[in-house]
């Protein structure tokens, strides 16, 4: 792709238009190695983020865009301590809840330290 080519983007309001490659901004996970580009879309302003091909993304670096990598956030690995969450938990929370003051009582609750 040479330098100042249009780009082919999609929003998933307006669908398929054609920006210029500085609109773009190519994104690749550190971690799964998976490439996607963002954009603000022309027609709606809507900010929106799409899947595509390496070479694809690597052309639209090639012609302009900006790139940046990424990983994803440690939560995802991350096993906390403590019993498992049971259904028995869902149904307490859920009860919790319908109390009209259910936030006083989850800031009044002391966890285990």
């Amino acid at each position: 792709m040479s330098q100042g080519l249009p780009i082919v983007v999609e929003c998933p309001d307006c669908g398929e238009s054609r920006v210029r490659p500085e609109q773009v901004t190519v994104r690749r996970c550190v971690d799964s190695g998976q490439g996607s580009y963002r954009f603000a879309c022309p027609t709606c302003g809507l900010l929106t983020v799409g899947d595509s091909q390496m070479s694809a993304l690597m052309r639209a670096v090639d012609a302009g865009a900006g790139f940046e990598s990424w990983t994803m956030p440690l939560e995802l690995v991350e096993r906390p301590d403590g019993p498992q969450f049971t259904l028995a938990d869902v149904f307490e929370l859920h009860l919790l809840l319908l109390e009209p003051d259910w936030f006083d009582a989850i800031v009044a609750l002391e966890v285990d330290g």
